[in-house]
Parts: structure tokens; C-alpha cells; sequence
């Protein structure tokens, strides 16, 4: 089994779904099931539900893709075969502008967490966010490797941990319920809610750069994205009733570390120190994973011409250095913001959430354009049409900048370079 840098023989089976959870769970897990209680109350849940709905199809197309099209290039290289090396470009750039913000509220989550184990107040979040993206700048810049049989073992402990949380929250917690959970008004509330939960179920299309790293991927890959699924949406789905199970929408501080709160109200402060130093472990492994994949897509927009040719260069760990410092820095300028207020970690959530959410549009239109039989095209229509539903919740501001960087994606692609493209069987 080879290393998370891809050397050796290639990940397996288990090691590719160990690091596909580990990269999509985390701040969904940790922290928006907080942020969802409190804007929603009982009817978040049905956010939940109904995010986990909107991406199963996403997923069949991801998965028909990525067996076609295997390789680091991802979705960036779904939309260029399909579209062209303009619609690549568009793409990268959305990709890119995503992650400078997804990434940082993964951070910002891990850092409150964090504060929480040593027993700072909130206030000290943000200081432990820039911890994390230090940690993970230095890290990778050394060429530091979880090696897949390490993945998978922190992995296995994690979820071991957070079904425990789960668990007991639903089975102990003795929160009051005063909203009925199957009326007419809790479905719409979360509908309304998808939005802001949304960004848990990113990650994927993460997953897809990674397709270079296995042993066997057109076997695979289906397969971690239908077990990772399965997993995650349950997880998540325990974890939210866990919250509104134990805990108030009023609580304090439930939109930044409501795992810690749970366990606190159900078994004391010893119970949720635990907790929270199992949840920095958590975050600051997916802010490592994601972070590696960042730099990762700018060196191959760099090397395509999108982005300056410098953040193409490797050190002697072979290394893209330079991105992952300018990944590093362009994060560390959002949790400034954050810091300073200008910005909260819900807003962030939810605009890479949102952001998310056109990407998988995009890979349901490449998926209708590069395969023509009937069920390839009906999943893809199918996927759209659901996908395309939340969007009418959205705020006009995070459209709008959305928009943006897909048109300065589009407008600089024609600064790429030219590449063959690999034919896809239809």
C-alpha cells in the first residue's frame, strides 16, 4: 500500500476510502451541525436529508467520470474533456477560489477546538487556525507522507469516536422538541437550511485528483465514492440528532464547537476536553488532506498557464513548494478576516458550499456531453434538476461571486496551454 504521495504500488480498497472520509468529513461533521441547529432548529435535520439526496446522483456521475477519465487531473479534466480547455480553466478557478475559502473554515473550526483543549477562550480560534495552516505549510513543504495503513487507522478511530458522540446524544440527550419533525413548515425549513449544510457533503470532487494515487482505480473509485457515501450521510445524519437531542439553539458557542457541548452536557467538562482534542486531531488531518490537494490543482493550473509559472516548481521531496506556500498565505488572509469580523464561519461554509454546489452542476453538464446513452443521460438531468433546486435559496451576493470566478477562469484560459485529450468510450 503506498503512501498518501502516491509512491509505491497504489492505494487499495480500504486506504482509498479511508482517505476519501478523512477528506470529506470535517468541519461538516464537527461543526455545521452547530451552525444548522441554531438557524433552523429542530427542522435541520431535513437540511441534512435532503443535502445527502441532492448528492447521490452528483456521485454517480463523479463515479462514471472518474472511471473514464482517471488521473490527477479531476474535475478540472472531466470539463476539459468535455468542454474544452476554456471550460478546464473556468473550472480551476472556482475550484481554486473555493478552496481558498473552504479550506480556511475547516481551520477555523479545528483552531476553536482547539482553543477549547488547552482552555483558551473563543477569542483565540482564529490564532489556532493559523496553527493549523503553519502546520500544514510546513508539513507538506517536507514532504511528510500518512502512509494508507496510517490512514486508515486514523480513520477507523475517528469514526469510532464521533458514532460514540452520536450515540449517546440520541440515546441520552433530553432537549425539549417543541417543533413537530414531520409537518409541512420543518420540511421547508430545511429545505431552505441545504445551503448552509451543504459544504459536509464536499469533498469528492477532491477525492477525484487523488484517482492517480490507486492501485486499481476504474475498479475502485466507484466504489470509495459509494462506501464513503454511505458512511458520511449517516454519520452526519447521527450527529445532527445528537445535537438537538442534547442541546438548545440558544446555547452558547453552538456554532463552534457543538460536539464538545454535547458531551459536556451529557458526561462533564473531563467528557468534552476529550472530545475536542479528538476533534483538533480530526480537523487538522482534513485541513493536511485538503490542503495537499489545493496545492496540487495550482500546480497544475500553473503548469496549464493559468496560474504564474513559478508554482509549477518542486523542491528536492518532490514538492510544489511555492503553492503550497501560496495556499498557505491566501488562507491565512481569510481567517484574518474572520478575526477582525468581517467575515463569520458560517458565511464562509456557506459560500464554498454554494460554490460546491455549481461545480457538481458543471460535472453533470460534462457527464450529459461525453456519454450518450440513455441512463448516463437521464443521471445526469436528474442530478442537475435536483442540484439546480437549492439555488433558488441562495443569496444573489454569493452567485454573483461565484460568477466572477468562473468568468475570469474562462477569460484566462486562453493563456493555456494546448493538450491532447483522451478519448472517452460512449
Amino acid at each position: 500500500m503506498s503512501s498518501f504521495s502516491g509512491r509505491g504500488p497504489g492505494l487499495g480498497l480500504v486506504g482509498a476510502t479511508s482517505l476519501a472520509i478523512t477528506i470529506v468529513i470535517g468541519s461538516g461533521a464537527l461543526i455545521l451541525p452547530g451552525i444548522a441547529y441554531r438557524e433552523a432548529g429542530h427542522a435541520a435535520v431535513w437540511a441534512w436529508v435532503f443535502a445527502a439526496v441532492l448528492v447521490l446522483p452528483l456521485l454517480a456521475v463523479l463515479g462514471r467520470l472518474g472511471q473514464a477519465l482517471p488521473g490527477a487531473a479531476g474535475v478540472a479534466g472531466y470539463l476539459r474533456a468535455a468542454f474544452g480547455p476554456r471550460a478546464a480553466a473556468a473550472t480551476e478557478t472556482l475550484l481554486i477560489g473555493t478552496f481558498c475559502v473552504g479550506i480556511p473554515g475547516i481551520a477555523l473550526a479545528g483552531g476553536h477546538y482547539l482553543a477549547a483543549t488547552v482552555g483558551l477562550s473563543p477569542d483565540f480560534g482564529a490564532a489556532g487556525a493559523i496553527a493549523m495552516v503553519a502546520a500544514s505549510v510546513l508539513l507538506n513543504c517536507t514532504g511528510t507522507r500518512l502512509s494508507g495503513a496510517v490512514q486508515s487507522v486514523l480513520c477507523a478511530l475517528l469514526l469510532v469516536a464521533l458514532v460514540t458522540i452520536a450515540l449517546c446524544g440520541v440515546l441520552m440527550g433530553t432537549a425539549p422538541r417543541p417543533e413537530p419533525l414531520f409537518s409541512s413548515d420543518a420540511l421547508v425549513t430545511g429545505l431552505a437550511g441545504v445551503g448552509t449544510v451543504f459544504f459536509a457533503f464536499t469533498g469528492w470532487e477532491l477525492v477525484s485528483f487523488t484517482t492517480g494515487e490507486y492501485a486499481r482505480p476504474k475498479r475502485d473509485f466507484p466504489w470509495v465514492l459509494a462506501i464513503s457515501y454511505l458512511v458520511v450521510t449517516a454519520l452526519y445524519v447521527l450527529l445532527s440528532l445528537a445535537v438537538q437531542s442534547t442541546l438548545v439553539p440558544e446555547e452558547p458557542h453552538l456554532d463552534l464547537r457543538p460536539m464538545e457541548l454535547v458531551m459536556h452536557a451529557l458526561f462533564g467538562g473531563a467528557a468534552s476536553k476529550s472530545v475536542a482534542a479528538m476533534s483538533t486531531v480530526l480537523l487538522l488531518a482534513s485541513v493536511l488532506g485538503n490542503s495537499w490537494g489545493a496545492s496540487r490543482l495550482v500546480m497544475s493550473s500553473a503548469s496549464e498557464g493559468l496560474l504564474p509559472a513559478g508554482l509549477r516548481e518542486v523542491n528536492r521531496f518532490g514538492v510544489p513548494h511555492r503553492a503550497v506556500v501560496a495556499c498557505g498565505i491566501a488562507f491565512g488572509v481569510v481567517i484574518a478576516a474572520n478575526s477582525v469580523g468581517l467575515v463569520s464561519i458560517a458565511s464562509i461554509l456557506g459560500l464554498a458550499g454554494k460554490n460546491f454546489l455549481l461545480l457538481y452542476l458543471l460535472c453533470c453538464a460534462a457527464h450529459f456531453k461525453l456519454f450518450r446513452g440513455v441512463w448516463d443521460r437521464t443521471v445526469a438531468v436528474v442530478g442537475a434538476t435536483l442540484l439546480a433546486i437549492p439555488l433558488f435559496s441562495f443569496e444573489w451576493a454569493s452567485l454573483a461571486w461565484s460568477a466572477a470566478l468562473l468568468t475570469s477562469g474562462f477569460a484566462l484560459g486562453s493563456r493555456q496551454k494546448t493538450s491532447d485529450e483522451s478519448l472517452v468510450r460512449r
